[in-house]
Order: structure tokens, then C-alpha cells, then sequence
């Protein structure tokens, strides 16, 4: 089994169900959910309220979701966390603390996802974390695709809280429908689930695919290209190249999102491409 966990409830589960359908066969069994709460909400429950720094001492993902979704007779039939092969995190990076009581600096505040980064760095062990920069809203943040201007959208960290909004005014589409199923009770829409509409998603996630992997490579390797492998563009490497290049440069960061480059961790390079291209 493989667990998948999300930030949010709505917007990560319409992205991830489409993934789903275009790209996976659906024999793996995918356990989607969301934690609820934002990065540095989850660095506490990891690190138990940030008291502990020694990675010994850190709780695990799975025991964290499990006492979340203690009522739930899905999640209550994992007893081992040997049943879960893979783990999946994706969060955003939106820097907005909401601990009003005892607010982080900038810098604590990335040493704190940097610490998340570190631990979780393998899928099969404690899990891999994804990013968006600065929020899964990033997947929208596109004129018609394709967009051959993506590669220079930035966007300030002191307007961070007004991106959602300025996405919808900047987007070339209104919705997630141009790239995303019609998601209806958690699952896609019968209505929505034709050969052209598939047809049609495919095409648009191809651009998506493409657009991510180009940009990833020129932030981190001065390449306006697809990366050589996904070692290059590894999550860390992006962190460190958005903090070197964009943070601590420009106070900004470089509009990245985590799905596409989670697509190019998982399959091979060519086997993406293949599925993208046909």
C-alpha cells in the first residue's frame, strides 16, 4: 500500500485523482489523505512540538494519520507500519505561521522545512515530501498553455498571503477544469470521464509536466531544459537554490509546483515522457 498525504482536503484531491486516472494503472493501492494543517504544523506533531531535534526521538507519519483517522474502518485495518511501502507528502510553502503566540522569524521558519526536507527524504522509509511554491494554487498560476513564459514567474514573499487571488486574475483559466476531473463524492464525475476529455487532460498535463521539469532544471541548474535525471532537481536542491537565488537574493520565490515533479521521481524519465506523449 502506499500512502499519499496531503496539506488540504479539496484542491491536492481533484490534482491527485486525475494523476490517478492519466498516469497510474490503478493496481497500487493508494491511500489518500489529508493531514489538515499547514508544514510547520506538521514539523511539531514530527519533532513533538519541536522539543526534540534528535531524529531518534521524532514520531512517525503513519502513527500521526492513524490517531487522525482512529474512526475510520479504512485507516484502522493498518496494525503495522510495514503494511505502508511508500509514503508521500505534499505541503505548501506558503511561510504563514499561524501561531499567533509565539511567531517564527523567516529563518527559523526555513530551518524548520529544511528539517522536514532532511527527514523526510525516502519514500520507503519515513516518506518523501513535495513542496509547493508557494501553494498547490502554483498548478493554475499559467497563461494558456503552453506557456513559454512560465520559466520567469516569481512572486514576492511579503504577498504570499494574496496569491490564491491574484492566481484567479492571472490564470488563463478560471478552474481546475482545464487540467483536473470532475470530482464528485471523491471520485470522478461519470459525466467527465469521456475519451476526449481524457484526450484533453493528457495534452494539458503534458504542457504542465514539461513546463515544471524546465523551470526546476534552470533554478537548479541554470538550464532551460528537461533535468538529466531526478537527482538534479531533488526536492533539497530546490530548496536550497529558491533560498540562495530567490529568498535571500530577491525575497521571492520561483513558482514551482510538486506534482509534476513527483510524476518524474516516480516513473522513469522516458516512461513519463511516453505517457505524456501518447
Amino acid at each position: 500500500m502506499i500512502l499519499y498525504v496531503f496539506e488540504g482536503e479539496k484542491r491536492e484531491l481533484e490534482i491527485f485523482l486525475t494523476i490517478q486516472h492519466l498516469f497510474f494503472h490503478l493496481k497500487e493501492n493508494h491511500i489518500l489523505r489529508s493531514f489538515g494543517n499547514n508544514i510547520f504544523n506538521l514539523y511539531k506533531k514530527i519533532t513533538d512540538d519541536g522539543k526534540q531535534t534528535d531524529e531518534r526521538f521524532y514520531n512517525d507519519i503513519i502513527s500521526i494519520i492513524r490517531e487522525k483517522e482512529k474512526d475510520n474502518p479504512e485507516f484502522s485495518e493498518i496494525k503495522e507500519n510495514s503494511q505502508i511501502s511508500e509514503i508521500y507528502l505534499f505541503f505548501d510553502f506558503d511561510l504563514q505561521d499561524r501561531d499567533k503566540t509565539a511567531p517564527l522569524s523567516l529563518e527559523e521558519k526555513l530551518r524548520r522545512i529544511k528539517t522536514l526536507l532532511d527527514f523526510f527524504s525516502d519514500e520507503t522509509d519515513q516518506g518523501k515530501l513535495y513542496i509547493n511554491y508557494p501553494m498547490v494554487e502554483s498548478f493554475r498560476y499559467t497563461k494558456t498553455l503552453p506557456d513559454l513564459d512560465y520559466w520567469k514567474y516569481e512572486y514576492k514573499i511579503k504577498d504570499f498571503v494574496s496569491f490564491k487571488t491574484n492566481t484567479a486574475r492571472f490564470s488563463d483559466y478560471p478552474n481546475l477544469d482545464f487540467a483536473c476531473y470532475r470530482i464528485r463524492n471523491n471520485t470522478i464525475s461519470q459525466k467527465d470521464d469521456t475519451e476526449k476529455r481524457r484526450e484533453e487532460l493528457k495534452k494539458n498535463w503534458g504542457f504542465i509536466i514539461l513546463q515544471n521539469l524546465k523551470k526546476t532544471n534552470f533554478l537548479c541548474n541554470d538550464h532551460l531544459e528537461l533535468p538529466e535525471n531526478k537527482e538534479s532537481i531533488s526536492q533539497i536542491r530546490i530548496f536550497e537554490n529558491q533560498d540562495q537565488k530567490y529568498i535571500k537574493e530577491k525575497h521571492s520565490i520561483s513558482i514551482l509546483n510538486s506534482f509534476p515533479l513527483f510524476l518524474f521521481d516516480y516513473f522513469e524519465a522516458t516512461t513519463l515522457l511516453s505517457h505524456i506523449m501518447t
